[in-house]
């Protein structure tokens, strides 16, 4: 996502959150509501977030993504979620995830 921010001057929109100018790696809050028409990026907070892993299928192969996934005490093994911007996934016994569809 850095070359998105350098192509768009330094600014992107936190989705729900907050347009932000990024300048030698420090990210400063340039307005709450939307500014302008700014690429949205989707975020989590590390605080709130565990690192999970993605299984899916691309060209016959396992291919396992990382990444995060939102905290909440609801969310059990065997349970479907929506990955927004990606899909539709199982969560296995240990809370990874198994691509299902689009």
């Amino acid at each position: 996502d850095l070359e998105l921010v350098q192509n768009n001057n330094n600014k992107i929109r936190l989705k729900d959150f907050a347009d932000i100018l990024i300048e030698n790696n420090n990210a400063t809050i340039i307005s709450i509501a939307p500014s302008e028409k700014l690429p949205i990026i989707h975020w989590l907070d590390s605080k709130h977030s565990d690192k999970r892993v993605l299984e899916t299928i691309a060209e016959n192969k396992l291919e396992k993504i990382e990444g995060c996934l939102e905290r909440s005490s609801i969310i059990k093994p065997k349970q479907v979620l929506q990955l927004e911007r990606i899909g539709y996934a199982k969560l296995n016994e240990n809370l990874d995830l198994i691509f299902l569809h689009d």
